[in-house]
């Protein structure tokens, strides 16, 4: 009998329709006038702490604002102007320890802060379902320029160089461009938008993707370096440390980054029913739920489980401090009165 590589444990397997509930969107968009609402909650703080907060020092109360105004064209400029890949970033960002967890609304007398990623996917999300251009290419250099590694650092080099009308050829190992966006990141999380963002992204024109290139296989850079005027080496973090033990190498046994790479081309779930807009911002009970109703399936489809029972312990303690600040407060009010 020829040995698996992978189990195929059953037991406690969910169906299908209830994969599909539990896989769908964690957070659905916003409608306007709910968008409309968190816009007015910003006090657009002159000194802000939520663009220090930024890693990409987006000037968030001024997207904010264009949302407050109906300019989504101007949010979307805000936002995809300081960060290219804004998109997914508005999915997957953890906002609560950085531009949300510094918001001036973050205390005990309020009840969240300003829904920052929320709004964020609110003033983008149009952009890619439309493919409205918002960036127009500078006239052509002639200059020439490789891109190793079609992950986000690669993708916003290119688009970059792009716009200042250089020619850009991406070199990619993997079967689709995305690099961790369409790789790494928990398939309930995205649903499939990293390609939609990319061919957005793609659309500004002078971006050329070539994959099955590997750095040191197939790709040589002595010949990328002959060919073009600059070379962009954006290969990411895919190395993984080795563990050192006997049976490392035995069939069967792989690094988890290769297990993304592997189960990610499963056909995404789709939920059954539109979820209510009260539902948006998941607890941590729920969160959890998504990775433990997951265990009874095989090893390969596992993997989302530690990325899904991480956000909810996130937000389990953001829960716990904020009931903490409120019993707190309280108990002050009553040692004043």
């Amino acid at each position: 009998m020829p040995r698996k590589d992978f189990a195929d444990i059953a037991a406690g397997r969910m169906s299908a329709s209830a994969l599909s509930e539990s896989y769908a969107d964690i957070a659905p968009p916003l409608d306007r006038q709910t968008a409309l609402i968190a816009a007015q909650r910003c006090h657009f703080c002159f000194d802000a702490p939520c663009i220090k907060a930024c890693p990409t020092g987006i000037d968030i109360p001024m997207f904010i604002r264009g949302i407050a105004t109906d300019n989504l064209k101007g949010a979307a400029e805000e936002i995809l102007g300081a960060n290219i890949l804004g998109g997914m970033c508005a999915r997957v960002c953890p906002t609560e320890i950085l531009c949300e967890g510094d918001c001036v609304r973050n205390h005990p007398n309020e009840k969240a802060p300003v829904a920052i990623s929320a709004l964020q996917r609110y003033a983008t999300d149009w952009v890619f379902e439309s493919n409205t251009p918002l960036f127009e290419r500078a006239a052509d250099t002639g200059k020439k320029v490789a891109v190793v590694g079609a992950g986000p650092a690669g993708l916003a080099c290119a688009h970059a160089l792009a716009r200042a009308g250089h020619r850009v050829t991406i070199f990619d190992a993997l079967p689709k461009a995305g690099g961790l966006n369409e790789y790494g990141i928990a398939r309930y999380k995205v649903l499939d938008f990293a390609a939609r963002e990319i061919e957005w992204l793609l659309s500004i024109g002078g971006i050329e993707v070539r994959n099955g290139q590997k750095l040191g296989a197939n790709l040589k850079l002595a010949d990328l370096r002959r060919d073009y005027d600059a070379v962009f080496l954006g290969i990411g973090l895919t190395g993984v440390n080795a563990l050192g033990i006997e049976g490392e190498q035995l069939a069967g046994v792989r690094n988890a980054g290769d297990g993304f790479v592997e189960i990610s081309g499963r056909p995404p779930c789709r939920r059954d029913r539109r979820r209510q807009h009260g539902d948006r911002r998941l607890g941590a009970e729920q969160e959890a739920r998504r990775g433990i109703g997951v265990a009874g399936l095989s090893p390969r489809h596992r993997f989302d489980e530690r990325d899904a029972c991480r956000t909810g312990i996130r937000q389990e303690r953001r829960r716990q401090r904020d009931q903490l600040g409120r019993a707190q407060a309280h108990s002050r009010a009553r040692w004043r009165s």
